[in-house]
């Protein structure tokens, strides 16, 4: 038998029985994906806005922060101002005295466990052309 045989063959209550179940599959198929489709977007639309409230910059690493009043540069490698400085110590090596290395301070270490109190002050003059960094600390008068 050839293909237009097998066709003929077929009793045409069910092949319309066929038709109508395949189109009802498809149809409910369809409808499924509408109703995940129509969620996502609504569970999107339905998220919180969020916005910034406060926004601190640290210019010196590990020690205390200044709060921007209104907006923030952002410049290729963050905020402008932000961590442009950290507090390193000298360690003498025994191999080279002449040559010491350099080690990071962080306030993790007891002997740096006052830098969280140091406040810088960023002052910018009104050209905006000279940046002057102010130090204070409880510590020192």
């Amino acid at each position: 038998l050839s293909f237009s045989e097998a066709a003929i063959m077929i009793d045409p209550t069910l092949a319309w029985a066929i038709i109508s179940l395949t189109s009802m599959s498809i149809a409910a198929y369809v409808l499924n994906l509408y109703i995940k489709i129509q969620h996502i977007f609504k569970r999107r639309h339905h998220q919180r806005k969020v916005s910034v409230q406060e926004l601190y910059i640290y210019p010196i690493k590990s020690c205390g922060e200044i709060r921007l009043s209104n907006s923030a540069k952002v410049t290729p490698i963050g905020f402008e101002h932000d961590r442009i400085l950290q507090v390193v110590s000298r360690v003498d090596t025994k191999d080279s005295p002449l040559d010491p290395d350099w080690s990071f301070c962080t306030p993790r270490e007891k002997r740096c466990e006052k830098l969280f109190h140091v406040q810088p002050k960023l002052i910018i003059d009104e050209s905006n052309t000279t940046t002057t960094l102010e130090l204070s600390s409880k510590h020192v008068d």
